[in-house]
């Protein structure tokens, strides 16, 4: 089994709502708590001019830390019948759903997600950033979700010596920091932009159209920091067509399942699941 992984970024809104939900005791839902009440529930949300589904597999949930569901949609399949009935062919509406898992605590790799890939599902950035962007709708929810792609940040180093002294523009789309940490100088000037102009997003562009020198600490200390789910990078160079998109090269994870296991149940397959997606960071 093959999973992206996508980072979901949960953002405190710049005003508290009189109807937002809160804990029994009435203490405000921490990122983790919110997490999981709102995927507990069923979700139907749009993308791609399309229905899509978010079910959560509450036994799988109950066995292990993780939120787990499932994401699917309905699609047009043209299938051919047997040929003792001349092989006609016949629509049908088949369901496809890929298996999300996702660690809600709020650690220094906490809020990501592996998003099972499939054919016939669509991209999984997409998809989720669609979810986000549904969920985000109501004004009364404490936090709004920023999906972007867990990126190895050597896909963009490689393309930066492929392309040394031909890249013209980079820009970096950031959220402002809150789960990573305050690390360096960066993060706490981001942080300080949230704190106090209230900015959810911080744009940085650079442009030399005679070609950028990218190969320097402040660089990459803000490509660090897109790559690890905390925003997005896209660069362009002197040639038509040549750029980089963060957004397109979601760090990849395979997933070795035992042949006897019935991959059919998402209960029997969490572990293997939660020890090679999640397994190196939890305590």
């Amino acid at each position: 089994m093959q999973f992206d992984l996508i980072r979901l970024v949960l953002v405190s809104r710049a005003q508290t709502s009189l109807f937002e939900q809160r804990s029994e005791s009435g203490r405000a839902l921490s990122r983790e708590e919110w997490l999981r009440e709102k995927f507990s529930k069923t979700i139907e949300f749009p993308h791609a001019k399309n229905e899509f589904h978010y079910i959560p597999d509450i036994d799988a949930s109950k066995i292990s830390d993780l939120i787990v569901g499932q994401i699917g949609r309905q699609f047009k399949a043209v299938e051919n019948l047997p040929p003792e009935e001349g092989f006609k062919e016949v629509e049908r509406t088949p369901w496809r759903a890929s298996s999300v898992f996702i660690d809600p605590r709020h650690h220094a790799d906490g809020q990501k997600l592996g998003f099972e890939v499939k054919d016939h599902i669509g991209g999984s950035l997409p998809i989720i950033k669609s979810l986000a962007k549904y969920m985000n709708i109501n004004p009364d929810e404490p936090y709004i979700i920023e999906a972007n792609a867990i990126v190895d940040p050597k896909t963009f180093w490689e393309f930066e010596k492929a392309n040394r002294g031909r890249i013209t523009s980079i820009t970096f789309d950031l959220v402002a920091p809150n789960m990573f940490g305050i690390r360096d100088e960066m993060d706490d000037e981001l942080r300080k932009f949230r704190e106090n102009e209230k900015a959810r997003n911080i744009t940085i562009t650079l442009k030399n159209p005679d070609g950028l020198k990218l190969n320097d600490s402040r660089v990459e200390v803000s490509v660090n920091y897109a790559t690890e789910g905390g925003g997005a990078i896209i660069a362009r160079t002197k040639r038509k067509g040549v750029t980089f998109s963060s957004n397109k090269n979601a760090k990849k994870e395979t997933v070795d399942i035992p042949e006897e296991i019935d991959r059919n149940k998402i209960t029997n397959i969490v572990e293997f699941v939660k020890s090679s997606i999640f397994g190196a960071n939890r305590e």
